[in-house]
């Protein structure tokens, strides 16, 4: 499903706090006479206890009124109410204030008490609206309680309805039952009590947005991605949160001291400006944003100066290209290394890599003179050009699978069984359904998609045809029972488009469809169309994560073959690579035209990288050129050993003959011949039909070899070009003598 839900409009709230703290006197300051009955007070506490004096419940009533409204509310035991009000008069003794103006270390102090430690913070929360109490009761952990605390703030029935209208969602989604027991309440309350309601209805997208920026543990905020997929699903929010806006870990890091720690600020305000301006993707503008803050520290070591862009120079350009062309991995950056990184350390950059720092470069300070924050003092493109020699470097290279190991993983995908699955620790089951990992593996092995197309494939997307078609143009006829249609939704080169793929990935796909648990709707980010993802379970898309690191490694297992082989690891998008390759080069190879139509490409130059010709179709063309024989002719020699062993050839008498087909030419030196290619029946030339021929060839004792005679231009000429070249090979030969003096031009001129 596609479009925009409509959404009522968001009703009024339906809960409201009994607790006004509108309705106190809320000065901090206390009088003379609040701080000698809090003395007072605390004073009877630790020596013989007692009821307070009257004097003291009056001059006390301001401050503890408020605080008997609250334990109230939150059904304290009336045994422990006494123990909680001195706590807060001890609490305001010591600070010499009153609550009302607590700041966050005295609100802390207080709740370090175990045993009171709920109603301290139901004191902060509703009478002073402390706004970050999450906050500072977090760091207790599980132990403080937060669903039981939310309880007595919203009602225990209340919050209980709450948590489990989530959790019925969620379940319908495929969530496991463990996760909505276990981990739920913490999500479901940590919205409840940034809300201030126990009521669903009364939760904002705006709210659920602040609490995924705010500074929640990423498990937390997680939570709260699930919580505002199930708000969808009861229609009460019209679009779901997308976990990119706190849970990534690029858009975390932007805004880090220690990764702007070696940059000059101005250089960094401005990265960080670029990257909230710029409509490039999501993963493009954070992967420039990194390489932005390379070439700050770079600034900051080698040109101290220069702390914005508008001081970019081509003076400085031209350093920096060389420098990039020299810099080594590992330099320039912030974070220590991973332990894969460690072992490429000190290694120069490659090709690419080099290119995609210039080309960061380059793309920041043309946007920052496009939209006028610099003047224009140099042509980016022109003065932060990849060298033409790292430029000959890169170059399309299709990283394919080997036709034995991609044949085996075809064969383990057609083959896979639930058994084959990895299981999760805690359930002992599959993370998803067999049904949709069967469909996701035959698509990745027969679709050609690339991993951002097969994740966010729709439900639907495979359409059968309705008979046998006939080919537009043509009298051909496309079987019903070819193929199945596959919808492609909008890729990052071009609009969504149809193609056609094997029956086996629509028969999947339509096996997964009528098992699929009913998902939200979520947000397609290419298109911002509110879509049902095909591939989606527990209310989230599957990600290309889970491609790689677990359904690739589990269909190279079951085919025995490795995870990696000489091209590197086998990822997602070598199988689109392995396809194209083979759809290619096969026996009926599609056209370049064809091969860019069922890609996707929008650019011919883009469909060029797949189509390179395999290494056995270049040895195939190689052998029918006949590179050898076009220049180089093999002629069998016949070696007479009776006659060499006799001393035939010192005595001048014929021991070597060199068949050329009509006869044998007995020269000794037949390769220097000029008249070789075509003989002019000198005195050394012996027909085959004469009787010296046949002796020769009725010998027993004969020695048959080969020998290679490298042509020339015009005797290739007469090989390739037949007769016409034949003749004027003659020509020129005609006054030419032969080995024994004979000009063939003049001999026939007598014979003539």
């Amino acid at each position: 499903m596609s479009g925009s839900l409509s959404m009522p409009a968001p009703p009024s709230r339906l809960w409201t706090c009994p607790v006004d703290p509108a309705g106190y006197d809320r000065n901090p300051i206390l009088t003379s006479a609040e701080r000698t009955a809090i003395a007072d007070v605390l004073d009877r506490r630790r020596t013989h206890g007692g009821a307070w004096p009257q004097r003291d419940h009056e001059n006390l009533e301001r401050l503890v009124r408020p605080l008997r409204d609250v334990l109230e509310h939150t059904s304290c035991a009336p045994t422990s109410r006494f123990a909680v009000i001195a706590l807060m008069l001890d609490a305001m003794h010591r600070t010499d204030r009153a609550y009302w103006g607590w700041g966050e270390d005295s609100w802390k102090a207080v709740l370090t008490d175990p045993d009171y430690r709920q109603y301290v913070a139901a004191f902060a929360y509703l009478l002073c609206g402390r706004a970050d109490i999450r906050s500072l009761v977090r760091r207790y952990g599980n132990g403080f309680g937060q669903v039981s605390f939310a309880g007595k703030l919203f009602g225990e029935k209340a919050v209980i309805t709450a948590i489990e209208r989530v959790g019925g969602e969620l379940l319908r989604w495929g969530h496991s039952p463990s996760m909505v027991r276990r981990d739920l309440p913490r999500g479901v309350t940590e919205v409840l009590l940034a809300n201030r309601s126990p009521h669903l209805e009364d939760i904002t997208p705006e709210l659920l947005e602040e609490l995924l920026a705010g500074d929640a543990p990423r498990s937390t905020k997680a939570l709260v991605v699930h919580v505002s997929r199930a708000l969808v699903g009861l229609g009460l929010i019209a679009r779901p949160l997308s976990p990119h806006l706190g849970l990534h870990p690029g858009t975390e890091r932007l805004g880090q001291t220690r990764t702007l720690a070696d940059v000059h600020p101005e250089w960094g305000l401005r990265c960080r400006r670029w990257h909230a301006t710029s409509t490039l993707s999501r993963r493009a503008r954070a992967g420039i944003f990194f390489h932005l803050l390379k070439a700050g520290r770079w600034l900051a070591q080698k040109h101290p100066e220069v702390t914005g862009p508008e001081g970019w120079t081509r003076e400085l350009s031209a350093e920096y290209v060389a420098a990039v062309d020299r810099m080594k991995i590992g330099e320039y950056t912030h974070a220590p290394a991973t332990h894969s990184q460690r072992e490429k350390m000190g290694k120069p950059l490659s090709a690419a890599s080099k290119d995609r720092h210039l080309g960061s470069l380059h793309t920041f300070l043309r946007d920052c003179q496009e939209w006028g924050w610099i003047p224009r003092r140099l042509d980016p493109t022109r003065s932060l050009a990849t060298p033409r020699s790292i430029r000959g470097l890169i170059g399309p290279d299709p990283r394919v699978i080997t036709d034995d190991t991609w044949a085996r993983l075809m064969r383990a995908g057609l083959e896979l069984l639930p058994e084959d699955l990895p299981l999760h620790a805690g359930t002992g089951k599959s993370w998803y359904p067999f049904e949709m990992i069967r469909a996701l593996a035959l698509t990745w092995l027969f679709a050609g998609l690339r991993s951002d197309e097969l994740s966010r494939l729709r439900v639907g997307c495979v359409r059968w045809p309705q008979g046998d078609t006939t080919v537009s143009g043509t009298t051909e006829v496309l079987p019903r029972a070819a193929v199945c249609w596959l919808d492609v939704p909008v890729n990052k080169t071009g609009t969504a488009f149809t193609k056609g793929v094997d029956r086996l990935v629509g028969e999947a796909v339509d096996t997964w469809e009528r098992v699929r648990p009913q998902q939200p709707p979520m947000t397609d980010h290419k298109s911002a169309e509110i879509v049902h993802f095909l591939f989606a379970y527990r209310g989230e898309r599957v990600s290309a994560k889970y491609l790689n690191h677990t359904l690739i490694p589990v269909l190279c297992h079951k085919a025995g073959v490795a995870t990696q082989d000489a091209r590197g690891a086998i990822t997602s998008h070598r199988a689109r690579t392995t396809i194209a390759y083979q759809l290619a080069n096969g026996r009926q190879p599609l056209s370049v035209f064809e091969l860019k139509e069922w890609l996707g490409h929008r650019y011919l130059g883009s469909t060029l990288h797949y189509v390179k010709p395999s290494p056995t179709r270049i040895a195939k063309s190689y052998a029918d050129a006949g590179y050898l024989g076009r220049n180089v002719r093999l002629i069998e020699v016949l070696i007479d050993r009776d006659a060499v062993n006799s001393g035939a050839p010192a005595s001048g008498s014929d021991w070597k003959f060199y068949d050329q087909g009509h006869g044998y030419c007995t020269y000794d030196f037949f390769d220097q011949c000029p008249h070789r290619m075509a003989c002019a029946r000198c005195s050394f030339y012996r027909p085959k039909g004469s009787s010296q021929a046949q002796l020769l060839e009725g010998k027993a004792n004969l020695l048959r070899m080969r020998q290679e005679l490298e042509l020339t231009g015009e005797e290739v000429a007469a090989v390739d070009e037949g007769i016409g070249a034949f003749e004027r090979l003659l020509e020129k030969l005609a006054e030419v003598p032969t080995p024994d003096g004979m000009v063939p031009g003049e001999a026939a001129r007598k014979g003539g």
